[in-house]
């Protein structure tokens, strides 16, 4: 019996360990054609309140996609505890992978590349919307005051409010486009490429500072930042995106 029971702990720990390798493509690699790969960087320079003191706060989120054949595959940052550090902080920061197939109304959510956890079913719009910002920006409820071409292919406009609704309503607001990401996959708002016959590939939300009367605070400037920009597709990357077509195809029945 006690032989029986360290047998069964063995094929536990090696199933265990079998589990946490990644997993490989199989057969050749994708053709990837028209490969693409963007990079998402958001920022935004505010502030939090503890005991009635308004503290600086800043927040950085960076978010990859990948465009390969009829895939998408977004990587959302995820900050967890890293328990093998020993400075430099407690938190490190880690990929989940959002993979669809273009024309679907949904995708797989998973953990990490390895086939450890079974991936989750999400809504492409739903979180795309929310955690990859794509085609967020709408023209309603805004009036331009300005456009301005500026170095090589880029144009800026500068907006306003229709009405100043709340302390929460932006105080001036930058749309940056850029005509050589025009045949991006990516968009941040399609109707605005498609009338400027450009790409939005920026934007500028700027609050100006404020006296709070229902909190009876002074809160400082504020803004909200998004850019995106093309990077080069690496062989690197033709890997990551095998692995992550593979793994998709392996449980792509979740989606039926």
């Amino acid at each position: 019996m006690q032989i029986q029971s360290m047998t069964s702990k063995m094929l536990i720990i090696a199933l265990l360990v079998l589990c946490q390798f990644p997993v490989k493509a199989q057969g050749p690699l994708l053709s990837l054609q028209n490969p693409e790969k963007l990079v998402i960087h958001s920022y935004m320079r505010g502030f939090q309140v503890i005991d009635s003191t308004v503290y600086p706060r800043d927040m950085y989120d960076t978010v990859y996609v990948q465009y390969v054949d009829s895939f998408v595959m977004y990587h959302f940052p995820v900050r967890v505890i890293d328990l093998s550090a020993e400075d430099g902080g407690p938190y490190k920061i880690v990929f989940e992978y959002f993979t669809f197939i273009k024309g679907q109304k949904n995708g797989l959510l998973f953990k990490d590349t390895s086939d450890f956890f079974l991936p989750l079913r999400k809504d492409v719009d739903s979180i795309i919307n929310e955690r990859g910002h794509a085609n967020v920006i709408e023209e309603k409820g805004i009036k331009m005051i300005s456009s301005e071409k500026g170095v090589g292919h880029t144009l800026t406009e500068n907006y306003l409010p229709d009405v100043k609704r709340s302390e929460f309503t932006f105080d001036t607001f930058f749309l940056h486009y850029d005509s050589t990401l025009v045949n991006s996959n990516y968009t941040l708002g399609a109707t605005l490429d498609s009338s400027r016959k450009s790409k939005l590939n920026g934007f500028v939300f700027s609050f100006n500072a404020y006296y709070s009367v229902n909190q009876k605070l002074s809160f400082p400037p504020r803004d909200i930042s998004l850019k995106f920009t093309r990077l080069p597709f690496t062989d690197a990357d033709a890997k990551l995106a095998n692995q992550l077509i593979a793994l998709f195809q392996k449980h792509q029945e979740k989606l039926r």
